[in-house]
């Protein structure tokens, strides 16, 4: 495991909101204050400010000039003005310099990008309420996040997000929403790979798929496909996916002569079979999608292995946000202050699964105790 790059570095680079000749505390000390304060299972400002003010001996270790802790009026001050866009770059080169060092050209990292929205925040003047985030697939590093002023305005969005992150040798994955031309195109302009399911917003490839399958499966066509069986908390679900390439047997016609969609490889079908044990009731569903990796970079083995990861954001990120740290109940809804919350959330869980704390939860109750550990995983020294 390659070290992390130091925070205390790196977030030297953001710039400070506040009045030169009022400031107190250096910008520094605040920021790393307070990612170790949502480390140890602080949900606002308020409880970042009490959590410091009750471990007085971290001040120095900060780069407090006094051992004296901020107040609650300063964090939320800072959160509220504090260019939260700025930040989210900076954790962006943070994350690029963690996670490059892993990579090789045989197993691309994987990119979900999905929504989430901060409720309640309009309420207060919260900015861009609806926020669009891109995270390594199983890792739970955050690499980047955009605002999105409408909800149904993610596709220029997400166009723009991913226009700004490095995807050369990498895939990306999504809902069916942004399944889109536009979007397609950006990723292989950069150098990356989709997978993108088809659904209802595409009516009429959705159909071709449908029969596409259909007459092939009961044909002498060999197909590549894949299964998984998992048994989790009272249920078993069957995964089955199959994929068709320009490289099958398609006679005289070809994929392209089927779908006009940007750098298609490859076409798949994906079964999803989940039965409860106690009451053994099913539920069957069909997906459909397509896809810019050859058999060659990506099988149908490995094709079901993104579309499964790519609800790690959802499972892994957004649901640890509202259930270990309450996101959706949040009173934090001025200005800034929502997204700039968010952004050390994710800090925090990155940190916790990059240590091999896989439960956030347990992993706050652990640094509440002994907050000198997390010095460390901030690249501080404790010297």
């Amino acid at each position: 495991m390659c070290s992390v790059p130091s925070l205390w570095v790196m977030l030297s680079q953001v710039p400070d909101p506040r009045q030169a000749s009022k400031v107190r505390h250096p910008l520094k000390a605040l920021l790393l204050h307070s990612i170790l304060g949502v480390l140890g299972g602080s949900r606002g400002p308020v409880a970042i400010a009490e959590w410091g003010r009750h471990r007085p001996e971290l001040a120095s270790h900060l780069g407090y000039r006094q051992s004296k802790m901020p107040c609650a009026a300063t964090f939320c001050r800072l959160f509220i003005h504090l260019d939260w866009q700025a930040l989210v770059w900076v954790i962006q080169r943070w994350a690029e310099a963690w996670i490059q060092p892993e990579e090789s050209a045989s197993c691309p990292a994987a990119l979900a990008v999905d929504g989430k929205t901060y409720r309640g925040s309009r309420k207060r003047g919260g900015q861009g309420c609806h926020v669009l985030t891109a995270v390594f697939h199983e890792l739970g590093l955050t690499l980047g996040e955009a605002a999105v002023d409408d909800k149904t305005n993610e596709i220029p969005v997400a166009t723009d997000l991913l226009g700004r992150l490095r995807l050369q040798n990498r895939v990306v994955t999504m809902d069916a929403l942004l399944t889109q031309h536009r979007i397609a195109e950006t990723i292989l302009e950069h150098k990356g790979e989709y997978v993108m399911p088809v659904k209802g917003n595409h009516e009429g490839a959705h159909k071709e798929l449908r029969l596409l399958f259909r007459q092939l499966g009961a044909s002498p066509v060999s197909l590549s496909s894949a299964e998984t069986v998992e048994k989790n908390r009272g249920r078993v679900e069957v995964r089955r996916l199959t994929a068709m390439s320009e490289t099958d047997d398609w006679g005289d016609e070809s994929l392209s002569d089927y779908f006009d969609w940007p750098g298609l490889q490859q076409v798949y079908r994906l079964e999803r079979e989940v039965t409860v044990l106690k009451t053994e009731k099913r539920s069957h569903e069909v997906e459909y999608g397509f896809t810019s990796l050859s058999p060659g970079q990506a099988d149908a083995s490995a094709l079901l292995g993104y579309r499964r990861g790519h609800w790690f954001i959802e499972n892994g990120i957004h649901r640890v946000r509202d259930v270990t740290y309450d996101e959706d109940r949040s009173q934090v809804r001025c200005g800034n202050a929502p997204h700039n919350m968010g952004t050390l959330r994710n800090v925090a869980i990155a940190l916790c699964r990059r240590h091999g704390r896989h439960n956030i939860a347990q992993a706050n109750r652990e640094i509440a105790a002994h907050p000198q550990r997390a010095l460390e995983w901030l690249g501080i020294s404790r010297s």
